[in-house]
Order: structure tokens, then C-alpha cells, then sequence
């Protein structure tokens, strides 16, 4: 951006060293001032809109490669590695001046011109390579939920789009289709549902039983303090032992133990562990992805696999708790919204559980995705003039 301020034809009172000297003062004045307000107040301002920029920019980025995936499409990632600014200034200022002789005036003209300019520099570097692929397939750690739940984040919303089985209970899959002309498409979509509703009622079992602190997970001690249990309590009343009973049958677990060791392992479990399988980020992200409104002209088209409950009305998205609605116009006001296949799809910003979803799947990209200095080439990209 640049600005440019001139004055000149001064015609002030008083002789003419009285002239020369207040037009000098006032384009000193206009100068210091000028310039004095354009260095550090800058800053802070500039702060806080490449910040808000960026924020913006990750979230639509998120969003825009959930629905590549829905759609079918490699998704790419690109991270804002350094942000220069470059400012500007310039400045001058002239005073000419005639005396006159008998009947012809004094006359006194001054000139100031003052020039900014700012010429930011974004670097972006593609995040990809064989470090990045494992990263993004391997199932996430977890420990990470577990740290995720000690730090406030809803434990349900956790298990739900981050774990794939607890115990004998399979989550929905997130994101394999049968072959066109493999299996009933519909039939498998059928199973999906069963297992993700499944699914969703033991989590709220085991919430409820955590409410009433009959179950708990812990830490071992020494040097087993790297291993998880998932303990049950020995105390409990009849209702809740009753409940806890259940619960232990539908896990496939032994009905007389109350501590049991957590693993990934599912075949080869031993009858004193209990398996917890957790989806890599990629998984998550497909698995969100079937929370996505598909547009009616894209499912005549055939654009997408139906992955949702057959309506009168078409494919509704499967009862997950995200939602990404889409429209022909732009939506005002969203919390997100990118333009895609001719529509645009976006996160209603009263719909706080997909925010936080959103924020939660962000945040766990960074965690697993390597540092950018890994990654090459790096591309810069002027944006000034």
C-alpha cells in the first residue's frame, strides 16, 4: 500500500523571514508526524491481522481437504513457514520562494511528499514425503487421547471419532468402500450404521459408569508406568455392579477380573488385557468426511459414494457427530467456508461440537505431522508490488 501527501502555494502573513520560517515549520511538522506514525504502530496491527490470516487460512484448508477425501481426491498440504514484511518510507520536502518589487507580492511555495510502502513475503512449504505418509497412516498413539482427556477435551467425542474398537465393539469404518459390483453397496452401508450406533451406545455406557466412578483408567507403577489399565471397581452396588457385568460381557471380557491391561492387540489378546485400536489422522478425516451434506446435483452426477441413510429426500450423512453443510450461494457468517465442485461447503458457526471436532483434528495434524524444515521445496511467493 502506498499514500502520498503534497502541499504548496503557501500564502501566510508577517515579512518575508517570518514567511520562510513558518512554512518550514509547518512541513517539519508534517513530516515528523507523518513518519513518526507509521514505524512501530504498524506492528501491532500487522500482528495481529497476518495471525488472524493464517488461523483463518488453516481452517479452510482443513475443511477444503475433508471433503477431497469425501470426494475422492488426494488431499495436500501446504504450512505458512515464515511470514517477512518489508516496510518503506520515503520522504522530502522543497520551499522556492520570490521577492517582489514594488507592486508585485512575495510570494512562498513549499512541497512535501511523503511515500510508504510494504511488501510482505509468505514462504509455504508442502508438507509430503514418506515420513509425512506414515505419520498420517500409522494410528495415532494413545496416550495422546488419553493426555487429550486429562486436558479438558470431551472423552466421547474423543472415542468416537478417534478409536476404531474397544474391545469386542468395531466402530463404522472410515472410509472403505466395497467395489462397484463387488457386494451390496447398501447392505454394507446397513452394517456401517449397526456398528457406529453400537458403538455410540457404549461409549455412553462407559460414561455413565464413569460418572459413578465405578470404572477408571490408570497408570502402572515402576517401571510398568508406561502401560495403561482399564480397572473396574470391586465395591460397587449391586445396580452398578449388575451394569459393569454387562458391560464386561459386551467388551468380551473375563466376568472375574476387574483390572485389565490395555493393548492394540485383537487375535492374539490374553484374557487379563483389553483392546483399544485407535485411526490414524487420515482415518479421522475420512471418517468426518461422511458428515458432509452432499449437494443433490452431485449425487445425480455420481461425484461421490453414497455413504449415508437412504431418504425420500436422498443420502442423508450417517448420525456422526460433524457436519459440513453445503450450498449454492456462500454461506454468511460461517465459522469455515471454502468453495468446491461449484458449491460452497462450510461449518455453521453455532454448531459447536463440529468446531471443536475441527479444532481438535487440527490440532492433532500438527501433533503427528513432521516439521516443515523436512519438507521440500519450499515455495515463496511475493505478495506486495
Amino acid at each position: 500500500m502506498d499514500f502520498y501527501g503534497r502541499w504548496r502555494e503557501a500564502k501566510l502573513p508577517g515579512t518575508w523571514n517570518q514567511k520562510v520560517s513558518r512554512l518550514i515549520g509547518v512541513i517539519f511538522v508534517f513530516g515528523v508526524v507523518g513518519c513518526g506514525s507509521l514505524g512501530p504502530g504498524r506492528v501491532p496491527g500487522d500482528n495481529f491481522n497476518y495471525n488472524e490470516a493464517i488461523a483463518q487460512s488453516t481452517r479452510e484448508q482443513m475443511l477444503l481437504n475433508l471433503l477431497r477425501l469425501r470426494y475422492l481426491e488426494p488431499p495436500l498440504f501446504l504450512k505458512v513457514s515464515s511470514v517477512l514484511t518489508q516496510y518503506t518510507y520515503e520522504g522530502d520536502v522543497g520551499v522556492a520562494g520570490t521577492r517582489g518589487f514594488s507592486a508585485a507580492p512575495d510570494t512562498i511555495t513549499g512541497g512535501a511528499n511523503l511515500g510508504y510502502a510494504e511488501r510482505p513475503t509468505v514462504t509455504y512449504l508442502p508438507i509430503s514425503g514418506q515420513e509425512f505418509a506414515q505419520r498420517m497412516l500409522s494410528p495415532v498413539p494413545i496416550e495422546l487421547f488419553f493426555s487429550a482427556a486429562q486436558a479438558g477435551w470431551p472423552v466421547d467425542l474423543l472415542m468416537e471419532i478417534g478409536l476404531q474398537r474397544i474391545g469386542d465393539v468395531e466402530n463404522m469404518s472410515f472410509g472403505a468402500v466395497p467395489a462397484p459390483g463387488d457386494m451390496d453397496r447398501a447392505n454394507q452401508f446397513r452394517k456401517d450404521l449397526e456398528k457406529l450406533k453400537r458403538f455410540q451406545r457404549l461409549i455412553r455406557r462407559l460414561m455413565e459408569l464413569a460418572d459413578e466412578e465405578a470404572i477408571e483408567v490408570s497408570r502402572g507403577k515402576g517401571e510398568d508406568s508406561a502401560t495403561r489399565y482399564f480397572v473396574f471397581d470391586v465395591n460397587a452396588s449391586g445396580e452398578i455392579r449388575g451394569r459393569i457385568q454387562e458391560l464386561k460381557r459386551e467388551l468380551g471380557l473375563d466376568p472375574d477380573r476387574n483390572v485389565f491391561r490395555i493393548t492394540g492387540l485383537y487375535t492374539r489378546r490374553q484374557s487379563d488385557e483389553l483392546t483399544v485400536q485407535s485411526r490414524s489422522v487420515m482415518a479421522m478425516m475420512s471418517f468426518l468426511g461422511r458428515g458432509t451434506k452432499i449437494p443433490e446435483v452431485h449425487q445425480k452426477e455420481g461425484l461421490v459414494i453414497p455413504m449415508g441413510v437412504v431418504t425420500s429426500a436422498g443420502v442423508a450423512p450417517p448420525p456422526i457427530p460433524f457436519r459440513i453443510q453445503s450450498q449454492k450461494e456462500e454461506p454468511a457468517g460461517a465459522y469455515v467456508a471454502v468453495r468446491f465442485q461449484d458449491h460452497w461447503f462450510y461449518i455453521d458457526r453455532t454448531d459447536l461440537k463440529s468446531k471443536l471436532i475441527m479444532l481438535f483434528l487440527t490440532v492433532l495434524f500438527d501433533l503427528r505431522a513432521p516439521e516443515v524444515e523436512a519438507a521440500a521445496p519450499a515455495l515463496t511467493l511475493p505478495t506486495g508490488r
